[in-house]
């Protein structure tokens, strides 16, 4: 008889190896919630994005014309995607290059006059001018001694007075005559002022200052697409006078 097998006692102390079997399922189970939960709160904790629902518009430009008149070209149609510095419209304003022409040939008439006072007097005109005095001066000699002739004569009782009245408004007149062709060769000599010169040369700047202003507004005749874009909306027809044209975002 064996002593041993039958004393509880002496029985060995570790779990028969169907217990750690048993407790393996356990374990994993364990450790599975234990991710899922960690998991979960690694989730909350995360910053959620923005979510917004509705409606965005692209960016809106009106465009229109600075001048008035009417639609002579047109060539884009709406829902046309076209490029940066393409043509829109252009305006049809006749009166505005009539303006134009004018401001032309005021400025070549001014230019024609600075030249001439730049260019100073011609030799013609003082010979003119010393001719008139000459005659101006030969005037004034004869009326003197038909003065001294009548008034000796009145003196003595042979001429009426009246008619010696008549021979000095014609010698006062012949005096002023003389004097008025000595300023004129003055003037012609000394050729024209300060002044006047500068009056010459004010008219040209100003006659080129008109001009520049019309071609500004001729530029504005035509109306050009800022940036890449679609057409939107044409509220102008050919021939029909200029309105506004508005244009969508990335679309005209």
């Amino acid at each position: 008889m064996n002593v041993v097998d039958r004393d509880p006692l002496l029985r060995p102390s570790s779990p028969p190896p169907v217990a750690k079997v048993a407790r393996a399922p356990a374990i994993i189970v364990t450790l599975l919630i234990g991710a899922i939960v960690g998991l979960s709160l690694w989730y909350l904790v995360q910053p959620q994005p923005l979510i917004i629902q509705g409606e965005a518009d692209a960016t809106r430009i009106d465009i229109a014309a600075r001048v008035d008149g009417r639609v002579g070209k047109r060539p884009v149609e709406r829902g046309d995607d076209g490029k940066a510095g393409q043509l829109l419209v252009e305006i049809d304003n006749p009166e505005l290059i009539t303006k134009q022409r004018e401001a032309e040939a005021s400025l070549a008439v001014a230019t024609a006059q600075l030249a001439h006072i730049e260019a100073g007097t011609r030799a013609e005109v003082i010979a003119q001018r010393k001719a008139a005095v000459e005659t101006a001066a030969a005037n004034l000699t004869f009326a003197q001694r038909t003065y001294e002739r009548v008034k000796a004569l009145a003196a003595g009782g042979n001429a009426p007075i009246q008619r010696l009245d008549e021979i000095t408004d014609s010698l006062h007149v012949a005096e002023r005559s003389l004097d008025q062709a000595k300023l004129a060769l003055q003037a012609a000599t000394s050729g024209y002022t300060a002044e006047e010169r500068g009056i010459a040369r004010a008219s040209v700047a100003k006659a080129k200052a008109s001009i520049d202003t019309i071609k500004a507004q001729i530029d504005e005749l035509v109306v050009k697409a800022p940036l890449p874009a679609q057409v939107y909306q044409i509220s102008a027809e050919v021939g029909a006078r200029d309105r506004r044209r508005r244009q969508d975002g990335g679309s005209w």
